[in-house]
């Protein structure tokens, strides 16, 4: 995991502390800007309860050589929900996901917030970046 990960997920967590159970379940995510193309990756996010049941928490995701969106369940680790992206999920020129929490009493939740399938959250799949040579090595 990156380290703002570790970092986004320590201030949500102390964030929630002070929220009262009084407000709507949300999702905490950030979407990243980019991904490596063909590389083993994840996709995370924080669900706030206000201790309803969570039935399951899963992501809808799709790259752009793909028709339809794929459900997959997120894993449980350590206070957050975890997506691990395979290669051939980061294939293309980008993905396509929203996530979907849903509750013991089956409302839901999702990221983004509104029209997720219509408007989904879209991250770039970029090359691995190439090491430059010395231009003073070059002559």
């Amino acid at each position: 995991m990156r380290i703002h990960g570790w970092l986004l997920s320590f201030c949500l967590i102390a964030s929630a502390q002070y929220l009262t159970a009084t407000e709507a379940p949300r999702i905490f995510h950030m979407p990243p800007d980019s991904l490596k193309k063909t590389q083993a990756d994840s996709i995370e996010c924080i669900v706030q309860s206000n201790d309803q049941q969570i039935r399951r928490v899963s992501i809808f995701i799709r790259n752009d050589r793909w028709e339809m969106f794929r459900e997959q369940p997120m894993e449980y680790r350590m206070g957050r929900y975890v997506y691990d992206l395979d290669r051939e999920t980061t294939t293309g020129k980008y993905l396509l996901y929203f996530i979907l929490v849903e509750f013991g009493d089956y409302s839901v939740v999702a990221s983004p917030a509104e029209s997720p399938r219509q408007q989904p959250h879209r991250v770039r799949l970029v090359s691995h970046v190439k090491k430059m040579e010395n231009p003073a090595e070059s002559h």
